[in-house]
């Protein structure tokens, strides 16, 4: 049992907030404390923390874009078994569109959130609300999904043939 340094309560070591700096790698406050401490340090640093924010967002939008996709995928009822270092690593890979080889533009930041037709979208392969590997999705542009929606890598290259045939 460890005593915490801020509210005094005895603690489990686990229950102490981590600390890479320290060499037992736990800190003197418990993670409650430590919780509560941070909330308050960007409560009172916005400015500062919008900046950390924006300089790690631009040295690492891949990263960025990774944790976005899961999150706002997740929000919309999809359960997502891989992690963000994964799909991380996938875009890392992954310079253009696999259908169209548009370029993608990783670091673009809007704040009305309107995509542009060369952002990097995550495509669910098989349209299903369960995406159990990296393997079950690709990375398109937005123009190439949005215009897929929810049909078949077979059955969009059927749709688009129909179209090109009409001219």
């Amino acid at each position: 049992m460890i005593k915490c340094n801020k509210c005094g309560e005895l603690r489990d070591f686990e229950e102490m907030a981590g600390r890479r700096n320290n060499k037992e790698g736990r800190c003197g406050w418990c993670k409650k404390c430590e919780v509560i401490r941070v909330a308050e340090w960007n409560k009172n640093n916005r400015e500062k923390r919008r900046i950390i924010y924006a300089r790690y967002n631009a040295k690492f939008p891949r990263r960025r874009w990774a944790r976005a996709s899961i999150g706002s995928h997740r929000q919309r009822g999809y359960k997502i078994d891989f992690n963000t270092k994964e799909l991380w690593d996938l875009a890392e890979k992954t310079e253009e569109c696999s259908y169209c080889g548009v370029k993608f533009i990783w670091n673009y930041q809007n704040t009305l959130h309107i995509p542009l037709p060369q952002s990097p979208t995550m495509d669910r392969k098989n349209n299903k609300l369960l995406l159990k590997t990296i393997d079950d999705i690709e990375i398109l542009c937005h123009e190439c999904n949005s215009t897929k929606r929810t049909r078949s890598k077979q059955e969009f290259i059927d749709y688009c043939k129909m179209i090109a045939s009409k001219f």
